[in-house]
């Protein structure tokens, strides 16, 4: 173990490769150049059994932000790594790097650091229900993608209920009609009793009651 943390590499799982950051080192050395003003920039777990600390990477949110840009799921190469920890050495001038000895355990610390936090946001951002913490790192993000689920169900919702409509409709108008002549006709308004009484509710020519007799 070195003044700046033990030097253990997180294992890579058994398959388990994510796709690494495809583009320079020049294009990751202008990314952390502006984070990196001091050897203890960045202090997190160096085990790949070490948990997650919210309060660091949250506090570190521009950093991830940033990284992001380069690589979705935040997979960069150890050696990527190493060549730009050293270029950022050399351009600080870090008095707490006077040996070479000094110079290269904090370059393979960063390494390690940095990557273990990476991977740690990388796991967050794919979970099902994603922790809390991550809104103050990627808040626009996972807003904008609340606000894209939501438009999606207001936009689907009425369009399954126009097609249920739709084939509600059309089933009702090939279904054949069932009504027979005896229901036609007791379903007929005239013979049905008529509300001012008389003999507008009889059968015309079957009339078991027959006519009033006039009044003397």
């Amino acid at each position: 173990m070195g003044p700046f943390g033990p030097k253990a590499e997180p294992p890579q799982p058994a398959g388990m490769h994510r796709p690494r950051y495809p583009g320079s080192d020049e294009e990751l050395l202008t990314a952390l150049r502006p984070f990196v003003r001091s050897v203890s920039f960045f202090k997190y777990g160096e085990n790949h059994r070490s948990k997650v600390q919210p309060e660091v990477l949250v506090a570190h949110a521009p950093l991830f932000r940033e990284l992001t840009k380069l690589s979705a799921n935040l997979a960069f190469k150890k050696a990527s790594l190493q060549t730009v920890f050293l270029k950022l050495a050399n351009e600080n001038q870090f008095p707490a790097l006077s040996t070479q000895t000094l110079l290269e355990d904090w370059i393979t610390t960063m390494n390690t650091r940095v990557r273990i936090a990476c991977r740690h946001v990388a796991k967050a951002r794919i979970q099902a229900r994603p922790p809390r913490w991550l809104q103050h790192i990627d808040g626009d993000r996972m807003a904008a993608r609340a606000e894209i689920g939501r438009e999606e169900q207001s936009l689907e919702l009425p369009g399954m209920i126009d097609l249920a409509d739709s084939g509600r409709q059309e089933r009702e108008s090939e279904e054949p009609d069932s009504t027979t002549e005896e229901d036609a006709v007791a379903a007929s308004p005239e013979m049905l009793p008529a509300d001012g009484g008389g003999d507008a509710g009889h059968d015309a020519g079957h009339d078991p009651v027959g006519p009033e007799a006039p009044v003397t």
